[in-house]
């Protein structure tokens, strides 16, 4: 067997092992070959530390403690096993960026999921509730959304979906988060928003979707929206929940395509936070 030819199938192996043939960026984004981006500086840094401390650790055991006559060729074998140890932290590292990217993702549209949408939404109730700056949320409902499926397939509502999720991301604001609740609905966090600025920024959605062309012929899609804000005495964010949920239901059984707040019903305007 040719020496030359079993090193290399030895390369190749460590490569498939630790992953390195195609790589995973983080994020999601795949990036081929070794080192590009934010992934080319976390493999350097692990690689580089790791490196390091075998280097130190050879040439203490070796030095002082055995009493080599430490030669260059002898790093050869710290450096190997640095380089590989190195990689493979970082892989796992990667790897671990790249799972928690996934729980905080929906897979189909791309944006944030339910639990993503809830952490953030009580962060920013405590930080509402500390600084005293208004918070809304909207809730967003597809419009027979079961007719769409039944005339245009799975498939077609999915598409629906993902075009829905993308019109909402670029209506919003940088500070805003926009993420799928569950089906076909989508809910949006409204930092520094109180009701009317948020019923205002719905409309627009509203009217973008109206007038949004989709892949199918003749598909034209429209939705429920239900808008509310935090209040001075909300305990928890279910109650700013409920009341954002009911006014989508109430636009819904208004007729659909509209947008719908949560009636006063005898509570003291003063206490929404503005």
């Amino acid at each position: 067997m040719n020496p030359s030819n079993g090193f290399k199938g030895a390369l190749i192996f460590i490569k498939r092992l630790l992953g390195l043939s195609r790589l995973s960026g983080i994020g999601g984004q795949t990036s081929h070959g070794w080192f590009k981006g934010a992934t080319r500086r976390l493999y350097f840094l692990y690689i580089g530390c790791s490196v390091l401390f075998t280097f130190t650790a050879f040439t203490v055991q070796g030095g002082y403690v055995i009493g080599l006559e430490l030669r260059a060729v002898y790093y050869v074998v710290p450096a190997v096993i640095g380089l590989a140890f190195g990689t493979l932290l970082a892989r796992v590292h990667e790897l671990s960026i790249e799972l928690a990217s996934a729980a905080m993702t929906d897979a189909l549209t791309g944006i944030s999921n339910r639990r993503h949408f809830l952490a953030a939404l009580e962060r920013e109730a405590y930080l509402s509730r500390r600084h005293g700056y208004a918070l809304s949320i909207a809730f967003l409902d597809v419009d027979k959304f079961k007719d769409i499926n039944d005339t245009h397939g799975h498939g077609g509502g999915d598409k629906v979906l993902q075009r829905l999720a993308a019109f909402a991301t670029a209506q919003f604001r940088a500070g805003d988060l926009v993420a799928r609740w569950g089906g076909d609905e989508f809910v949006i966090l409204l930092p520094h928003t109180d009701e009317s600025g948020a019923r205002v920024i719905a409309e627009r959605l509203l009217g973008a979707i109206r007038s949004a062309r989709f892949a199918a012929p003749g598909l034209r899609v429209t939705s429920s929206i239900g808008v509310a804000s935090r209040h001075s005495d909300d305990t928890s964010i279910d109650a700013l929940l409920s009341r954002a949920d009911s006014a989508m239901y109430e636009a819904k059984r208004m007729g659909s395509n509209r947008i719908e707040t949560p009636p006063l019903g005898g509570v003291d305007p003063a206490k929404a936070v503005t």
